[in-house]
């Protein structure tokens, strides 16, 4: 998905910059940064879903954050300054959160027989060993603070408007970013259920889809904006309910 959103995206990014050269809102040296720093995100994207190791998937989301915000003010108006700064507040206080979920994480780890570390396919596996009050902490701040980054409710403001003031194409690739996302947290759903049981990854991501739901629905009623309103409908909410596999759930 990264790679194919990811050629579209470029391949529609050289007209793009033509227009924004023609209009005045970029110039040749604008266009050039624009460039390597989609790459630097595609990048860091696809580093995300390849790593074994939960900490791996931190740094690279994180780093996405610090690449994005440059692109998202990439006119450099008011409006997109001010969607870069709420994007880097919103999403590093999110990120912030993880940090400590793994962190909380890996002391669990230490402590359980077999001593996992961090690798996912480890910690799955030696999750019954994993000290339940711990864990369960860790999994509501990792979920907590991917979610931020997934758009999901209550730290989502940023969304609508980072995608309605970056660039159009690097808004297409910020779609494949919300599933990147939430790819992470599933990962960490794996760990928990197999510590927690199902059910507390279920309802904790059950209200914050349908916290989501409920949220981007009565906003999109007065919104006339089409990239604010796409933000709202972004890419897919998956939300485990009733069984161990996820239910897709779109906003809007």
């Amino acid at each position: 998905m990264i790679g194919a959103v990811g050629l579209l995206s470029t391949v529609a990014t050289p007209g793009y910059l033509r227009g924004e050269i023609t209009a005045g809102w970029a110039t040749s040296r604008t266009a050039t940064r624009h460039s390597v720093l989609v790459q630097l995100f595609l990048a860091a994207m696809a580093v995300a879903v390849l790593a074994a190791n939960l900490g791996v998937p931190w740094v690279a989301v994180e780093a996405t954050t610090i690449v994005t915000a440059f692109l998202v003010g990439h006119r450099r108006t008011r409006a997109a300054v001010e969607a870069a700064w709420k994007y880097v507040v919103i999403c590093s206080a999110g990120i912030a959160l993880a940090l400590l979920g793994t962190f909380l994480l890996n002391y669990a780890a230490a402590h359980a027989p077999g001593a996992p570390g961090l690798e996912l396919a480890e910690l799955a596996a030696h999750a019954a060993g994993l000290d339940p009050g711990v864990t369960r902490i860790a999994v509501v701040l990792l979920i907590l603070g991917f979610g931020t980054k997934a758009g999901l409710a209550p730290l989502h403001a940023w969304l609508p408007d980072a995608h309605s003031q970056a660039p159009a194409p690097v808004s297409a690739d910020s779609g494949v970013l919300l599933s990147v996302a939430f790819y992470a947290i599933l990962r960490v759903k794996v760990v928990a259920d197999a510590a927690l049981g199902t059910g507390f990854t279920q309802v904790l991501l059950a209200v914050m889809a349908l916290a989501s739901l409920a949220l981007a629905a009565s906003l999109l009623l007065a919104q006339r904006d089409y990239k604010r309103m796409l933000a709202y409908c972004s890419p897919p909410r998956c939300v485990p309910m009733t069984a161990p596999l996820t239910v897709p759930m779109t906003r809007g």
